[in-house]
């Protein structure tokens, strides 16, 4: 995704650990879909930190945010789309 993104838009996201993004939690969306549906593949894709406050992008950085992440989930989405269905594997 972090590829797709900068080939595409020229912007930088590095991809980590969901606790090193937040720190050390547990009982995210991402443990329970994982833990209670035995998804094999979750991601949660934090923007880019606001300017004052972390959580509030400017109204004026919402598109290209927005249009930079898409990127990365259409990569996702073909890479997820290549894999084999589970119970199907050759």
């Amino acid at each position: 995704m972090t590829e797709a993104i900068w080939s595409q838009t020229g912007a930088r996201y590095r991809a980590i650990s969901e606790s090193n993004a937040v720190g050390f939690i547990s009982g995210t969306s991402g443990d329970y879909a994982s833990g209670r549906d035995n998804i094999p593949l979750v991601y949660s894709i934090y923007t880019p930190r606001g300017p004052v406050n972390a959580w509030e992008i400017p109204e004026n950085q919402i598109n290209r945010i927005a249009d930079e992440i898409f990127a990365g989930i259409v990569a996702l989405a073909n890479y997820v789309a290549g894999l084999p269905l589970p119970g199907h594997e050759s």
